[in-house]
């Protein structure tokens, strides 16, 4: 993250983030634990217009990050010169832009080599984030994801025993170990605000009640709570996006492209059952499938 600004990186090529030492001139921006970030682009700064950083392409996907502004630096010398962009803000805002920015960047000056495979694994993922319109943390994957055991003392920020696979910038698989100790569960649980009316013990009680309707959210507590009440066993686990991994290495730009009976909007036909699911009833609901689609 500190480098790259995603914990998703795309390694093909080196724009790097770096902390700014410049926070006499962001004084603002730094209240509350702000930070400073800049994304060094050599020989940007006669590449890129002044147009482009105040109004234009490069200044419209700051703006689409989050972010309220771009302040940037060119570094003017003999040569082409070096185009410095800064975030300032909360650390996800901050990350968030300049990854955006690093990405969009690359794919303009084309220093991405796409024949190249990088692959890396992600590990040591927070267990929470902020979420800055609730105000309040949420689990970064899942509610039941198992916390590091050395960072018991101080839930809110320990890390996560999570893992993701990537593959050039694109998530293809994750996975995690399951709570398995339901003290650790109930802590987890009062951080992220799981309220004790959707606990287990009270489930039985409001059963009789009109108003009880059991979510998918209580159907997996009740899960877990079963697992960590009776099984006390590790249990890790990986799913990969197989589809999405095949479009990747088939250099498409959608799933659809790559599954055999693509569903879209409206319906979509199981080609061995032939029932239909979706769609409103004034939809017209045909699908054809031509011949040199069909493997």
């Amino acid at each position: 993250m500190s480098k790259y600004g995603s914990d998703r990186p795309d390694t093909r090529f080196d724009l790097h983030l770096k902390e700014s030492p410049l926070s006499g001139f962001f004084a603002d921006g730094l209240n509350g634990g702000g930070i400073i970030k800049v994304l060094c682009v050599p020989s940007g700064a006669k590449t890129f217009s002044n147009s482009a950083l105040k109004k234009g392409d490069i200044y419209n996907e700051a703006i689409k990050s989050g972010a309220k502004g771009l302040p940037f630096l060119k570094v003017l010398d003999d040569g082409p010169g070096d185009l410095i962009l800064f975030a300032v803000g909360h650390q996800s805002s901050v990350h968030r832009t300049l990854d955006r920015l690093r990405l969009f960047i690359a794919n303009q000056l084309g220093l991405i080599d796409h024949s190249r495979h990088s692959i890396l694994w992600v590990t040591d993922f927070p267990m929470f984030e902020w979420n800055e319109t609730e105000q309040r943390l949420e689990a970064l994957h899942h509610p039941f994801t198992a916390p590091n055991p050395e960072d018991m003392e101080d839930l809110s920020s320990a890390r996560a025993l999570a893992y993701d696979m990537v593959y050039n910038g694109v998530e293809i698989g994750g996975g995690s170990l399951r709570i398995y100790k339901r003290e650790a569960q109930e802590k987890v649980s009062e951080i992220v605000g799981i309220s004790p009316e959707q606990k287990p013990g009270n489930f039985s009680k409001n059963a009789g009640t009109a108003s009880a309707q059991v979510s998918s959210l209580t159907m997996v507590i009740i899960h877990n709570h079963l697992y960590q009440e009776y099984l006390h066993t590790l249990s890790w686990g990986i799913a990969y996006g197989l589809d999405r991994l095949a479009m990747l290495l088939a250099g498409a730009t959608s799933i659809r492209d790559v599954v055999a009976f693509p569903e879209d909007n409206y319906c979509s036909v199981c080609p061995y059952q032939g029932t239909i699911r979706g769609g409103s009833s004034t939809a017209q609901r045909f699908i054809f499938l031509h011949p040199e689609r069909v493997v």
